[in-house]
C-alpha cells in the first residue's frame, strides 16, 4: 500500500527531513533545558511550556516560508548553485 502511494525517491526523501527534524527537535530540547535550568523550579515548567511552544510556532512559520520561497521560479536553482559555488 505504501509503493502505491510514493516512489522510493519520495519515500528517501521523507525520510532524510524527519531525521533532520529530530535532529533539531533534539537541539531545541538542549537549548531550553539549558536555559530552564537558570530558573526557579516555579518558573521552569513556564520556561519550558514557552520554549517548546515557540520553537513549534516558529518551525511551522519557517516551514511555511520555505515552501512559499521554492516555488519562485529559479530561486531553488540560484541557491543551490550558490551553495556549490561558496561551500564547497
Amino acid at each position: 500500500m505504501l509503493a502505491e502511494l510514493f516512489t522510493p525517491e519520495q519515500i528517501t526523501i521523507l525520510t532524510q527531513i524527519i531525521f533532520i527534524d529530530l535532529v533539531l527537535a533534539g537541539d531545541n530540547a538542549i537549548i531550553i533545558g539549558m536555559v530552564a535550568s537558570k530558573f526557579s523550579p516555579n518558573q521552569r515548567k513556564k520556561v519550558i511550556f514557552w520554549g517548546i511552544g515557540g520553537a513549534v510556532i516558529l518551525r511551522i512559520i519557517l516551514t511555511l516560508l520555505t515552501a512559499y520561497l521554492l516555488q519562485i521560479t529559479g530561486l531553488k536553482t540560484y541557491w543551490r548553485n550558490f551553495i556549490i559555488i561558496h561551500c564547497l
